[in-house]
């Protein structure tokens, strides 16, 4: 049975995860730049790369100013070259705000061969998040086969998973696999509206004793306010214990004492009759023999468990319920019908088997029940409450479910051999099945519940002395972004931790922004890595308002650009807008927060120089869209008279790496 809800399922975590770490890819291209070149010797070089959460602080202090006739200017930071930037052989990267645009490339060289080489891509759009990958590694010595498929798919016609696997270890690797000379395991369970069944088995053969012979049954079903328990056990007892079991009267004693007080304390009984029974002496001295076959019945016990529970919901501050509400969700709680319950297990000095079964009726009030139970739940103030919400839509889930009759059927089983001294083989397979999931997802859309598309494979083999593997996902849902945003907002709203409040307008301002597209690949080759990324929104000034509002910046950034230049070394150009008046001094853009007293001013036509522009027409093919249609412009005017900026970086997509840490942080707990 499905309780996952949009807000709080488990598929809602990992989209928040994979929105978070798309985002915070996309804008490390600055930062792992710039920290690859400059951060680990000089932090004054670091400018944009650094991001304290904890302080309310603006751009490090500029190596270069260059002031516009408008007022606006461009920040330059620049590599010192003294450190080791041979291994950055590559990277550019910008952003523009006006376009609302991101693009970022860095490839690094690679002083030593990797274990690994591969490559993954993942795109996200505001419905749907994709991803594909794909690994070569280094065989591991101890594995000497593998073979792994898993894929599962889950949309509005179907819902299944399959999985197997092989995989051959060298047991001198992981010797304790040769403690083990076989064993076999299987679990199978139906779940259906009203009703689970369960069953499995397991028998092993071990290479070494085990200890003593022993077998134990139970069986537990349900009658009319009544249980019984079928019972028998063999085994050895030790002098110790010889007392509880020498006579048929003691041992009954011993059993009823036993399960008894579960009964007194429900306010119920229990009545214990032996079937048989015997206890003899065995060759070892001070061991005996036990063999006793039992059924203990107890009656009253869904009438106690009833007026406890009851009590405990009825007089508990937690809670806020009536005595009849109380009463009522006790009812449903018992209501739940044991059909049958069993188990047995059996031990000989080098073996091992056991098996249950479980039926269970009635499961689905017993599950509302505890619905109800959450609903009326007053957490103490230190506690997130449950938001009613999420409650209401795990119950319109059930409901669908018994509407459609949905069943579903999961399926597991394993093995484990030694076909040689020298290699252990595991094996294993595992599937699930749904049947009437589409009247299931008629349900789900008829209480305005959407399905989330969900396709996932895996395959992983050996070839040779590597391992390879390829995987790919897909997660489609209207409104894929939009909702994972609202999560939060709805987890967090009310509370008044300062920090949260102020993670909360950068989560809101991402929102307002219009996110539409980002995409980030990454591959790794013996020589290299290679990292490239780019996001789209619709209005980025979102983002720079929060950070302004925050505290984090005190200038309008439009634009930033950063590369590397034919030495290799890492250079930042920051656009700022409106920076200082139109007849500001030197004095006057002194006063700048990222001005100090080591950084050069250039005042207007005393410069003459061009600054880099952003390739925005390559950030739109990388994210295959269709750019804007170009409107004219002004030159950049080298001699410091021109007064547009150019696109690139800047700190709006340090504040996309705040949203994003911050939300993957707080949703994947």
């Amino acid at each position: 049975m499905n309780t996952t809800t949009p807000s709080t399922g488990r598929w809602g975590r990992v989209v928040t995860t994979l929105v978070a770490l798309l985002m915070v890819s996309s804008v490390a291209i600055g930062a792992g730049a710039g920290a690859a070149a400059a951060a680990a010797d000089d932090p004054t070089q670091r400018s944009l790369q650094d991001d304290d959460s904890t302080e309310n602080q603006t751009l490090d202090a500029a190596d270069d100013i260059y002031v516009r006739a408008n007022g606006d200017a461009v920040l330059y930071y620049e590599d010192d070259g003294e450190t080791d930037s041979e291994q950055l052989s590559n990277a550019e990267y910008g952003l523009s705000v006006g376009q609302g645009i991101f693009y970022g490339l860095v490839v690094s060289d690679l002083e030593e061969t990797p274990n690994a080489t591969g490559s993954a891509s993942a795109v996200l759009e505001p419905g749907a998040l994709t991803g594909e990958g794909e690994l070569t590694a280094d065989r591991p010595e101890a594995i000497q086969e593998l073979s792994l498929t898993v894929d599962g798919v889950r949309n509005q016609q179907r819902n299944r998973f399959d999985a197997e696997g092989r995989v051959a270890v060298a047991t001198r690797s992981a010797p304790s696999l040769e403690l083990v000379e076989s064993a076999e395991t299987s679990l199978q369970a139906t779940v259906a509206p009203d009703s689970f069944d369960a069953s499995g088995s397991l028998n092993a053969r071990t290479a070494t004793q085990l200890g003593q012979p022993m077998e134990l049954s139970a069986e537990l079903t349900e009658g009319t306010d009544t249980y019984t328990l079928q019972a028998a056990q063999s085994q050895q007892v030790r002098e110790f214990a010889r007392e509880q079991w020498e006579t048929r009267e003691r041992a009954r004693q011993t059993i009823e004492q036993r399960y008894a007080s579960v009964a007194e304390s429900l306010g119920g009984s229990a009545t214990v009759t032996l079937n048989a029974y015997s206890f003899t002496n065995t060759s070892q001295r001070g061991v005996y023999q036990l063999d006793v076959d039992y059924t203990v019945e107890y009656q009253g016990i869904d009438d106690g468990i009833e007026r406890q529970a009851a009590a405990v919901l009825a007089n508990s501050e937690d809670f806020d319920l009536s005595r009849e509400e109380a009463s009522a969700i006790a009812a449903n709680v018992t209501d739940l019908t044991i059909e049958r319950v069993a188990a047995d297990y059996r031990m000989q000095s080098q073996s091992v088997e056991g098996s249950f079964d479980i039926q269970l009726e009635n499961y689905n009030d017993a599950l509302l029940a505890g619905l109800d139970t959450l609903a009326a739940y007053s957490p103490p103030d230190q506690e997130v409450p449950v938001q009613s919400g999420q409650i209401e839509d795990i119950r319109a889930r059930i409901e669908a479910q018994q509407a459609a009759d949905l069943t579903r059927t999961y399926s597991f089983s394993a093995s484990h051999a030694l076909p040689s001294q020298s290699q252990a083989v595991i094996e294993f397979q595992a599937q699930s099945r749904t049947e009437n999931w589409q009247a299931y997802v008629s349900e789900l859309e008829s209480r305005d519940i959407e399905i989330t598309g969900l396709e996932y494979s895996l395959a992983a083999d050996t070839d040779g002395d590597q391992v390879v593997a390829n995987g790919s996902f897909s997660i489609e849902q209207e409104d894929l972004v939009d909702s994972t945003v609202d999560q939060f907002l709805n987890a967090t709203e009310g509370e008044t931790d300062e920090d949260l409040e102020q993670t909360r307008s950068f989560v809101r301002a991402f929102r307002e922004a219009g996110f539409q597209k980002a995409r980030t690949d990454i591959s790794v080759t013996e020589g290299n890595v290679t990292f490239e990324a780019g996001a789209k929104f619709e209005d980025m000034a979102a983002f720079r308002d929060a950070l302004k509002q925050a505290g984090r910046i005190d200038l309008t950034i439009t634009d930033v650009v950063g590369r590397t230049n034919e030495s290799g070394s890492l250079n930042q150009y920051v656009y700022v807008e409106g920076a200082v008046s139109a007849d500001a001094s030197e004095e006057d853009v002194r006063a700048l927060s990222v001005v100090d007293e080591d950084t050069t001013v250039h005042m207007p036509g005393t410069y003459n120089r061009s600054f880099p522009e952003m390739e925005t027409e390559r950030a739109y093919t990388y994210l295959g869209l269709e750019p804007p249609t170009p409107t004219p412009a002004a030159g950049d005017g080298g001699d410091g008279t021109s007064s547009d900026g150019q696109p690139g970086f800047g700190a709006v997509a340090a504040l996309v790496a705040l949203v994003a840490a911050a939300l993957l942080a707080r949703r994947t707990d």
